[in-house]
Formats: structure tokens, C-alpha cells, sequence
């Protein structure tokens, strides 16, 4: 995490975590513990756009959007988890994280078995999808321009 970029994107997304906070409709959250966080969030993007920041900002705009809805979607199932911990402190009513609670494969498995958000379940789980089908073709379509650039393409499918 000591690439320039990685920090600061990582800086640049502190305050626009907080922005993009206020526009999710019904945003419960208020991401100030997850905000020491947003250096493991940013680090795969900015890898994955090959130090572009401005394509880590929007890419990671929208991430950002996605996680903190979805935090929303599991801020019950967070609660009941720290009350049967017996964590909650009194007057804390919600709890709630963007790091776990908002993972698409958390939100995704919780609901299965859970379903107090069908659309919202169907509506991540088809994003995901969708995500990993392009990935994985734009996954064969590199391996396969690596091996017409190697040469080795024809000889192995023949």
C-alpha cells in the first residue's frame, strides 16, 4: 500500500466516502470508523486500472455507492449480531460496517437464507453475476492475446 497512487486515491476517498454517504437514498450510515479502511478498498483498483486514478476515483465511486447500500441492506442483521455478542454499549441502537456489511457475497448469502430484501438480493446478485461473467471473458480474451502474441495460439488449438 505504498504506492503514490494507492495513497492518494486513498486520501482523495475519505472526504468523497463521506459525500457519497449523503446521496444513497436512505443511508443509515455514517462511515467514520470504515474511513481508516478505504486504503484495502482502493488498492485492488488502483491495480486492476494499472495506476490510473482517475478511472480508480469513478470506478471506485461506484464501488463505493454499492458498499455503502448494501451496509444499509445488513445493518439489522449487524445489530442482532452484536446484541447476541453483547456488544452493544447502552444507547446504541444500530450497528453497522462497510467493510463486511458491505460485501456483495455477505449481502448475497445472507438473503438466501433471510429474505427481507427479494429485490435487493435479486438486483446485487445479478450485478455480480454479471461482473464475474465479463470478467471471466475479459479474462479468456487476454489469455488469448497473450498466445497469438507468444505464437503459441495456433498450436494448441489445432
Amino acid at each position: 500500500m505504498g504506492d503514490p497512487t494507492v495513497v492518494t486515491a486513498s486520501l482523495i476517498f475519505i472526504p468523497l466516502t463521506i459525500v457519497i454517504a449523503m446521496i444513497v437514498p436512505g443511508n443509515q450510515i455514517l462511515p467514520f470508523g470504515d474511513l481508516a479502511t478505504i486504503g484495502f478498498f482502493v488498492a485492488m483498483a488502483v491495480g486492476i486500472h494499472k495506476g490510473n486514478l482517475f478511472r480508480t476515483l469513478i470506478s471506485g465511486s461506484v464501488i463505493m455507492f454499492v458498499t455503502i447500500w448494501i451496509s444499509n441492506q445488513t445493518i439489522g442483521l449487524h445489530t442482532i449480531l452484536a446484541q447476541n455478542a453483547g456488544q452493544l454499549k447502552d444507547g446504541v441502537t444500530k450497528v453497522a460496517s462497510l467493510d463486511q456489511g458491505g460485501s456483495p457475497i455477505i449481502y448475497i448469502l445472507t438473503q438466501i437464507f433471510n429474505t427481507t430484501n427479494v429485490m435487493g438480493l435479486v438486483v446485487i446478485a445479478v450485478l455480480y453475476l454479471f461482473c464475474l461473467i465479463f470478467t471471466y471473458g475479459w479474462y479468456k480474451n487476454k489469455k488469448k492475446e497473450m498466445m497469438i502474441a507468444d505464437g503459441t495460439y495456433e498450436s494448441t488449438n489445432n
